[in-house]
């Protein structure tokens, strides 16, 4: 077996060089050859596809959802991600979702996908926000190609957005429930206000009577007592309408409406009655207190009255002295227990005084009486003594009669009473009660709220204008708008750490059906969205189609960027724009104000912008890869370029700014090496200028890395500078 073996191989050997014979050395090195070429081939076509290609696209879809939601409901969203790279690339993607309103993530994975792999993913919002308002959501995507031997990639991340708008309201039951509690809770919170007043002026009131000069009788603990009562009851009240104003402010109008009831409505009406006649009888007592401090002074002036009753009767031997000393001698220790408080009520010392009164003026009818009497008596004693026809009363007859009428005889018979107790002033001012309970209802507006911060959602708001990132050519004309796009999506995703509403990308064909009005304004915070004017719309079979043409003049962007302002307008409910454009992006902008005005535009940032034209390799390069009537239009010298820089286009109303990047060479010149520096400033602008370093193959590459946040952040800084100042 082995002798076999060794004899195959044998025989094998010399196969092989029977044939080394025949082929000649020469055949063998250009075979070697020719697969050194197509591998060279192969490596220097996938590195000059990787320049003049994007070599990674996001495809995300839809960009915009507006929803329409209520509390509880948990509407569903879906996102299709296309990843659009080279056949033999992978890409490493991440997805986020996050809600703006507290910038907090509520889902984030990560994955691999293949080259022009579709992946769907869908997400359910849970609405816990109550009343109306507008909620934001963010699903952002970040791939990067993955570096392998046969994918020459940089890893470069790319980055897309989508901006989902949940606008939610009340039900029609929660409006009805809002509407009646609106008008009801004022009503009865006034009730109860009411009855806080009156209890605590009624509770200074009652206070008077504590005073240590005044007498109290047994009403007052009763009064005391009932007024603690209402105070109780009050607090308990306080409690569910405290708790219904809670539920108001935070517009859960179910609860509200259970715990609003109808017998906690007739409770606050019943206690604001008893509060007023709580308040009646305070003054029936006051007034009952004053009218016997009125009687008292009243019966104490009569003491000189008294006297002179009392001097009379003695003088004529009349008993009804004692009469006189006997009353005199009751009211003296009335008023006097009076003012020592040994009284039962009030109402008792009332009808004692009032029956005094009535004594006295009957004793004092009777004094007159008796005067009177005695009087006749003494003159026609007169008249028979002295047998006088006529009396003289003015005569001294006295001396002659002896008769107790003209005695001068002292009597020790004074009587003294005193009183100085003093009235209640029932006076209590209204200012000078404190009323703690706050009848006045939270202003209920549709909500935003965005990075922590909450305010009214805009209906009419002017500002803050809505940020436009408008591109630049696209140097290669075969690429998707979408490269040219994402220059800006870095600058974007950043300006939302700093406040800024990341709207993505506005997607025509369906904003045009999806948005409504002032829609995209309702938050009142400022925002960016990036636009193209690559893309034209028009109608076709009942609904707007969106198709993308790169090969036009700048005139004719213009018109469309006229269309997409518009638009976004609209949509915002703002009357301007500010516009952030690179490169020819400038130019379009600045024809767009030179046919249309500039009325429209707050403040328009160039940056790289060729507004003297492009020169040298910058325009031989663009008539090779580039669209032919763009590069016509941005060439040095073009009849586009002199009608644009005439002076009636100098902006009237818009503030424009140009920044610059110097640092590359182009022919001699200074700059980014596409635009030169001298090529970029405005005479009428404020002109930026920054220094940097191309780093790629055609020295060319600074003009798009200035946007890039990371290797220029000079470039943002400027640019998030000019749209924070204050025109």
């Amino acid at each position: 077996m082995t002798k076999e073996i060794e004899d195959i191989k044998k025989d094998i050997e010399k196969e092989i060089k029977r044939i080394k014979k025949k082929i000649p050395p020469a055949l063998i090195i250009g075979l070697l050859v020719v697969l050194i070429f197509a591998a060279l081939m192969l490596f220097f076509g996938i590195k000059i596809s990787f320049i003049l290609n994007e070599e990674l696209q996001i495809e995300l879809n839809p960009v915009y959802m507006p929803i329409s939601a209520r509390y509880s409901e948990s509407p569903a969203v879906n996102f299709t991600i296309n990843n659009r790279n080279f056949g033999f690339c992978n890409a490493f993607c991440e997805y986020t979702l996050k809600d703006l309103r507290t910038n907090i993530i509520i889902s984030y994975m990560n994955k691999t996908l293949g080259s022009n792999q579709i992946v769907s993913k869908t997400y359910t919002l849970p609405i816990n926000e109550r009343g109306s308002g507008q909620a934001l959501y963010i699903f952002e995507v970040q791939c990067n190609n993955v570096r392998t031997n046969i994918c020459s990639t940089e890893q470069e991340k790319r980055y897309k957005s989508a901006l989902v708008a949940v606008n939610y309201g009340l039900s029609e039951e929660e409006k009805v429930i809002e509407e009646k509690a609106k008008h009801e809770i004022p009503f009865y919170l006034n009730s109860l206000v009411n009855s806080e007043k009156t209890i605590k002026k009624d509770s200074v009131r009652i206070s008077l009577f504590e005073r240590g000069n005044i007498t109290k009788s047994s009403e007052i603990p009763v009064l005391e007592s009932a007024n603690k009562d209402l105070e109780q009851d009050f607090a308990q009240l306080l409690i569910p309408l405290s708790f219904i104003k809670s539920l108001w402010n935070d517009e859960k109008y179910p609860e509200l409406e259970n715990v609003f009831s109808q017998q906690l409505k007739e409770r606050i009406l019943l206690h604001e009655a008893d509060a007023k006649n709580q308040s009646l009888l305070i003054n029936q007592t006051i007034t009952i207190y004053n009218s016997i401090i009125n009687l008292s002074y009243s019966l104490a002036s009569n003491q000189d009255r008294l006297n002179e009753m009392n001097k009379y009767y003695l003088k004529t031997f009349n008993n009804k002295s004692r009469d006189v000393a006997s009353y005199s001698e009751r009211l003296k220790n009335e008023l006097s227990g009076f003012e020592d408080g040994s009284i039962t009520t009030y109402n008792e010392s009332y009808y004692l005084f009032a029956s005094l009164e009535n004594e006295f003026l009957q004793l004092n009818e009777s004094y007159e009486a008796q005067k009177k009497n005695d009087y006749e008596l003494f003159v026609n004693y007169t008249k028979e003594f002295l047998n006088l026809t006529v009396f003289d009363s003015s005569a001294d007859y006295c001396q002659q009669l002896q008769h107790a009428l003209c005695s001068n005889q002292a009597f020790n018979s004074s009587i003294e009473i005193t009183f100085s107790m003093p009235p209640i002033r029932d006076y209590v001012d209204d200012g000078g009660i404190f009323i703690e309970t706050n009848t006045t209802l939270a202003e209920h507006y549709p909500k935003c709220c965005a990075f922590n911060k909450c305010a009214k959602c805009c209906d009419s708001c002017k500002e803050p204008y809505p940020v436009i990132f408008l591109h630049g050519h696209s140097f290669n004309k075969e690429n998707s708008p979408e490269s040219s796009l994402f220059g800006f999506a870095k600058m974007q995703k950043k300006l939302m750490d700093e406040g800024y509403i990341n709207a993505g990308q506005l997607d025509i064909g369906s904003s045009l059906e999806s948005i409504n009005n002032s829609e995209l304004g309702a938050m009142p915070f400022p925002s960016t969205i990036m636009v193209s004017y690559y893309y034209i719309t028009y109608y076709d079979f009942g609904s707007y189609r969106v198709s993308a043409y790169k090969s036009d003049k700048i005139e004719n962007y213009a018109i469309r960027l006229k269309e997409i302002i518009e638009m976004i307008r609209e949509k915002t409910g703002r009357e301007k724009v500010d516009i952030v454009a690179h490169s020819m992006g400038g130019l379009v902008a600045r024809e767009y104000a030179a046919i249309f005005g500039d009325s429209g535009i707050n403040k328009l940032i160039m940056i790289g912008t060729p507004n003297n034209g492009i020169t040298g390799k910058a325009k031989k390069m663009c008539s090779v890869v580039g669209a032919s009537k763009e590069c016509e239009d941005m060439a040095e010298g073009s009849i586009f370029l002199k009608r644009l820089n005439i002076p009636k286009n100098i902006p009237k109303n818009a503030k424009f700014y140009t920044i610059t990047a110097k640092g590359c060479d182009i022919d001699g010149e200074d700059g980014d090496g596409i635009v030169a520096a001298i090529s970029s400033p405005l005479d009428f602008s404020q002109n930026y200028f920054i220094n940097g370093s191309c780093t790629d193959f055609f020295g060319t590459d600074l003009h798009s890395a200035m946007l890039d946040t990371d290797k220029y952040p000079e470039t943002y800084e400027i640019i998030r500078e000019i749209l924070e100042e204050k025109k």
